[in-house]
């Protein structure tokens, strides 16, 4: 290519003066245009080696964001794994079906809150009944005595059907405690289980993440080792640094200088034997 480049250099049409014509123009133009391409194609290799550690980096910048791209579909599921690992987690008591336990509990609460209020209004009563009793006699206020007497057996009676039906909330409240607790422990095993299962899976993806990255690591490390792959990273430097595009372009216009400079100065050059006296001195 060089000797190629030499020869049309060499055999370059001249006309002898110092100004380029359009005639030394056109018969140049071929070697000027080679030129052109020379300088771009030495430069080029020469940038590479200049801003290496700059490839260098931008090259595991390009892995990491193409090992994002790749597993992103895994990234995600395993976020929304997540979340709903935490939405199980934070899952009330009412979410897992035991909120009518708690509404029956609330009820039957307030029931035996009444009937114990019941229960000690119907003692106090009869209380002060036995000791309006010791005031009368069987013998002196036999009347007195009788009416009294039966009062106090009424109120005993309400006392004791008051006692059964408290003893019946008792144990509808124990029963329904009783419930209750087995059904947490169903749904709190449940929650378990299904928390087990969400981590069983996120493990399963991070171990296919992983497996697939080793992969995508060593297709990426072919891809982007070779000269395409640091020339598109090169690409990105100069689109993403405006300073590193400026300082190629003008390296690759010094080759082209480099380059083009043999042939215009072959149409300037002159024969000496042509020039007059005073254009010698």
């Amino acid at each position: 290519m060089f000797n190629l480049d030499r020869f049309i250099v060499n055999t370059m049409y001249s006309d002898g003066k110092v100004t380029i014509s359009w005639r030394e123009f056109y018969s140049g133009l071929p070697r000027i245009i080679m030129a052109i391409f020379l300088g771009v194609i030495i430069s080029t290799p020469l940038e590479l080696k200049i801003y290496e550690d700059g490839i260098n980096n931008e090259i595991e910048h390009m892995k990491e964001e193409e090992l994002s791209k790749r597993t992103e579909r895994f990234d995600n599921e395993i976020n929304e794994l997540k979340q709903r690992r935490e939405d199980v987690e934070n899952r009330d008591a009412v979410s897992a079906g035991v909120g009518g336990f708690s509404a029956i509990n609330s009820q039957l609460g307030q029931q035996l809150g009444q009937l114990q209020g019941q229960q000690r209004s119907l003692s106090d009563r009869i209380r002060n009944k036995q000791q309006e009793l010791k005031r009368y006699s069987p013998v002196n206020t036999p009347k007195q005595y009788q009416v009294c007497s039966q009062a106090i057996r009424q109120l005993q009676n309400q006392r004791a059907k008051v006692t059964r039906e408290l003893h019946g909330v008792e144990y509808s409240l124990s029963q329904n405690n009783t419930e209750y607790a087995n059904v947490l422990r169903k749904a709190d095993s449940q929650k378990q289980k299904e928390i087990a299962a969400i981590n069983d899976r996120i493990e399963q993806l991070k171990k296919s993440v992983d497996d697939k990255n080793d992969i995508n690591i060593k297709k990426l490390e072919e891809e982007l080792t070779g000269f395409q792959g640091r020339m598109v990273a090169f690409n990105r430097m100069k689109e993403n640094q405006p300073s590193t595009r400026i300082a190629a372009l003008f390296i690759a216009l010094l080759f082209i200088i480099i380059e083009t400079a043999p042939t215009f100065f072959k149409m300037m050059i002159a024969m000496l034997w042509q020039l007059s006296e005073p254009e010698m001195l």
